[in-house]
């Protein structure tokens, strides 16, 4: 058993998911970008456009604000894209007897709602890896 309870072979599982998940983000972005490629012309300056668009230095991403915090740095963005969805991902209040009854009548099987949380995982790491990158 591992420290936060996890058994090492859920955690392995997990391990092996994010991997796979990698891999095929990869492929999928490659294959956007090759497509991206081969539709490139000269005659409608897409070829030119495309160019300049790696030539130049992109612009900054603008502060990120919330009623309390204005985030400038990428560390300070990335932390405050985390809190907010620490806060919408967060358990529902099941003590609340009209909370679960909502829970319990709502249809939706195991697998959906742990491909749902993996799925949103990875865009919230997506989303941070893009913050950082720039």
């Amino acid at each position: 058993m591992l420290k936060d309870g996890i058994e090492q072979s859920a955690f392995a599982a997990t391990i092996c998911a994010q991997s796979f998940l990698r891999k095929e983000i990869k492929k999928f972005n490659q294959s956007v970008w090759a497509s991206e490629l081969a539709a490139l012309n000269t005659d409608d300056s897409s070829l030119w456009k495309t160019a300049k668009r790696y030539k130049c230095k992109r612009s900054r991403i603008p502060a990120l604000t919330t009623p309390a915090v204005t985030a400038f740095t990428n560390s300070q963005k990335a932390e405050m894209l985390a809190d907010s969805y620490r806060e919408q991902f967060s358990e529902n209040n099941l003590s609340d007897l009209e909370t679960e009854m909502m829970v319990f009548n709502t249809p939706s099987p195991i697998s959906s709602t742990l491909l749902g949380l993996l799925f949103s995982v990875l865009l919230t790491l997506r989303i941070l890896y893009l913050i950082l990158k720039y």
